[in-house]
């Protein structure tokens, strides 16, 4: 599996891009992926943390925020 984070700062804010690819032997085209954690209540289906299908096999999702928060 092919995993990478990206993350860009500017005027306070910050950007994360979380990119995978599911391996070539697993169909994933009707599949949903999201991200689930402390920062939604662990809410599994939260359309604001849902991959997006990418050209390839890539999904990814972009997150936009001003600060993380213990």
């Amino acid at each position: 599996m092919f995993f990478q984070v990206f993350q860009i700062s500017a005027q306070n804010l910050y950007k994360t891009r979380i990119d995978f690819r599911v391996p070539d032997n697993l169909n994933s085209n009707d599949s949903l992926f999201y991200l689930a954690g402390d920062f939604n209540n662990w809410k599994p289906n939260d359309l604001r943390y849902q991959f997006k299908n990418q050209a390839g096999g890539i999904w990814n999702l972009e997150v936009i925020y001003s600060k993380w928060t213990a």
